[in-house]
């Protein structure tokens, strides 16, 4: 995209975020609105809505753990599903999205070693916040993982995912990218370890002469 072209009825990306967190703010939690500027964003760049021509009527924002909200579109033939507009500005490339996928795959795996491992197995003292990958490192492993699956495939792979049943984009699971990280992760060494240990031994790992080798 050239410099001065226009993203979206005439607004630039960053000015049409702006403009759609700034209705969007307007309303309250459960409130049901209707945003046309939002709806045709939707029905135009969204991944999944564009292909199959979806036009959602209204929109409501939902409590979430984490965020401040979720936002949910209502589409008169389905009914209210979660919907991500940032995406539509800006989407991720198909190796983020693949290494969001594959990092989600082995967070239940993660999840249950820390909870085995409640005290820092570095300091000794403090609690377990975080799973540090020793061996191989996950960022390794998700590179050998990326060598067998293409963006053709990851494209294919999204056009047939059913938007409607799954709230994000999950690997079938009989991929072989997803296989060779599960698999593999079986046998990877890690360490659970409180926030200020992991970040110590991550900062250790830079200084380390091949790391710093392939830095330069």
């Amino acid at each position: 995209m050239r410099r001065h072209d226009y993203f979206f009825q005439g607004m630039y990306k960053k000015d049409l975020a702006y403009e759609i967190r700034q209705i969007i703010n307007q309303y309250e939690l459960g409130q049901e609105f209707n945003f046309p500027l939002l709806s045709e964003l939707l029905f135009e760049k969204h991944f999944y809505c564009a292909k199959h021509k979806l036009w959602p009527t209204m929109f409501r924002k939902i409590a979430h753990p984490h965020n401040e909200h979720t936002l949910e579109g209502f589409f008169p033939a389905f009914g209210w599903h979660r919907i991500s507009w940032y995406g539509c500005i800006y989407p991720k490339s198909w190796k983020t999205l693949l290494d969001k996928t594959l990092r989600k795959a082995i967070h239940p795996t993660i999840m249950a070693y820390k909870q085995q491992h409640p005290v820092c197995e570095r300091c000794g003292s403090n609690q377990s916040e975080e799973v540090d990958h020793i061996a191989p490192q996950f960022n390794d492993l998700l590179k050998d993982a990326m060598k067998l699956i293409t963006q053709g495939e990851m494209e294919r792979l999204l056009e047939d995912y059913n938007w409607w049943e799954k709230q994000s984009f999950e690997l079938p699971e009989n991929n072989l990218a997803l296989k060779y990280v599960l698999s593999t992760h079986e046998h990877v060494a890690v360490q659970a370890l409180c926030k200020k240990c992991h970040v110590a031994v991550t900062l250790s790992r830079r200084m380390l002469p091949e790391n710093l080798q392939s830095a330069a």
